[in-house]
């Protein structure tokens, strides 16, 4: 009797959620057949386990309880199978779509890292030091010239630093302060600055704008760096070229104005001459003569010593002899031989320095610096009773400097830059053309090195201070 309630819930788990009632019916249908075999004596009532039809009444209830129960058993088990089966349908959808998400993550991330690489390549195949900070100055990112001229490894060494770790204090200030500006105004801002590569100081042209949002708000700052030092320097040489060619355009105006004069004045002298020549040779007068004759000689002698030295002038620095290293002691010695006869007329004592260094130049001229320095002092000594020249060095920070010292008639003031300019004579009465200090000048400009007078005025002496570089 027990089997027909298994065989209804088996057929109902393995036919389908209408199978528990048609096997109960086919169930029940098979117990009243053998119900009504029984009371009818068609089989034998041994071989039955009912007794009746009140058994077949119970056997009815628990099949149609039996049906019932597997059916809402049936019913849950395919609703889950259901729900289950949307779960593993949504899931491997999820599980697809999650797989074609990460496919196009890798994929864009590829791509990303493609983009960074030539953008890298880019960066650090510039001529150009470039940045990119946050709002505190931090370094984000830079590339390659940068890292190379901040003395980093590499870049990752430089990202998250700012300028204070990587530059002087008072650069890093500055960078800031001008960082702290772009952002404030929210404009770019080119500038030429100094700026270190390598421990070196060099200029640089700086860029440098703020990066905003779409809203306008600032991120941080960016810009770049272009080395402009051969640029610079060009301005430079081209700035002290002009300048230059400025002071020799009106050297030349004044070299042309003073010659013109300087030349009149013999010129004027003879033709004067000439005229009182010409009644003196109708009249006869032969002393008279004697006399244009001598006075039409000086002024063609002096027209004659004032061409020589304008020749020697224009040849300062334009024909050189072969440098030499020689003593200044003896250049010194040298040139106070060659104004001796002077020296000895006027008694001046002459003392020279010893061992004063040796420098190397053009070994003529720099014994015209001497002679024409110690000529000027003796000739100017004035009245001095025991008239002394003085030749030596001193050390102005480690420069060494020469100098020429007599104690004799002194400059004032307001003649120590005029004395050097050409024909300048502060007493026209003496002898020479003034074109000496112009020429010791010319030498020693030419030489790389500067002289300058100093006095403390008429009756005090001068000294004559002028630089040698050691090497030439």
């Amino acid at each position: 009797m027990l089997c027909y309630p298994a065989v209804i819930i088996l057929a109902g788990l393995l036919l389908g959620k209408q199978a528990p009632f048609i096997f109960a019916w086919l169930s029940l249908g098979a117990i009243a057949l053998i119900v009504y075999a029984e009371v009818n004596g068609l089989i034998n009532s041994q071989l039955s386990f009912l007794t009746g039809y009140d058994d077949l009444i119970t056997i009815a209830i628990i099949l149609a309880l039996t049906a019932a129960l597997t059916q809402i058993l049936m019913n849950n088990l395919i609703a889950n199978a259901e729900r289950a089966r949307r779960h593993e349908t949504a899931l491997l959808e999820a599980h697809h779509q999650l797989q074609t998400y990460t496919r196009q993550l890798e994929q864009q991330e590829q791509i990303l890292r493609q983009s960074e690489a030539y953008l890298r390549a880019i960066l650090d195949n510039l001529p150009f030091q470039v940045w990119l900070k946050d709002l505190e100055g931090r370094f984000l990112t830079v590339n390659e010239p940068l890292a190379r001229a901040a003395g980093m490894p590499s870049i990752q060494t430089v990202i998250g630093k700012t300028d204070f770790d990587l530059t002087q204090k008072e650069l890093a200030e500055k960078y800031r302060a001008d960082d702290q500006e772009i952002i404030k105004s929210k404009s770019q801002k080119t500038i030429e600055e100094i700026m270190f590569d390598q421990g070196q100081a060099k200029w640089f042209e700086t860029y440098k704008r703020p990066i905003l949002d779409e809203n306008g708000q600032v991120l941080g700052t960016t810009g770049f760096a272009r080395d402009i030092t051969e640029r610079k320097q060009a301005e430079e040489e081209r700035e002290a070229l002009i300048k230059e060619l400025e002071a020799k355009n009106a050297e030349l105006e004044r070299f042309t104005y003073t010659v013109s004069h300087d030349l009149k004045s013999p010129l004027v002298t003879i033709k004067g001459f000439l005229g009182w020549l010409e009644k003196d040779i109708a009249a006869g007068n032969t002393e008279r003569m004697q006399h244009d004759f001598q006075h039409i000689r000086e002024a063609a002698t002096k027209m004659q010593n004032l061409l020589d030295d304008l020749l020697e002038l224009s040849r300062i620095g334009r024909l050189m002899n072969p440098p030499q290293t020689v003593s200044v002691t003896e250049l010194a010695r040298e040139a106070s031989q060659l104004v001796a006869g002077q020296i000895e007329a006027r008694r001046v004592q002459v003392n020279i320095a010893p061992n004063l260094p040796f420098v190397s130049g053009d070994r003529p001229r720099l014994v015209e610096v001497f002679q024409n320095l110690i000529d000027n002092a003796v000739k100017f000594m004035g009245d001095q009773p025991a008239p002394c020249v003085d030749i030596g060095m001193r050390e102005d920070e480690g420069e060494p400097v020469f100098f020429v010292r007599d104690n004799g008639s002194g400059i004032a003031a307001r003649y120590h830059q005029r004395i050097f300019g050409l024909f300048e004579r502060l007493e026209q009465n003496t002898e020479g053309t003034g074109v000496g200090l112009a020429l010791v000048k010319r030498i020693v400009e030419v030489h790389g090195g500067r002289i300058w007078v100093e006095s403390d005025g008429p009756g005090q002496g001068s000294t004559f201070y002028f630089t040698l570089p050691l090497t030439f």
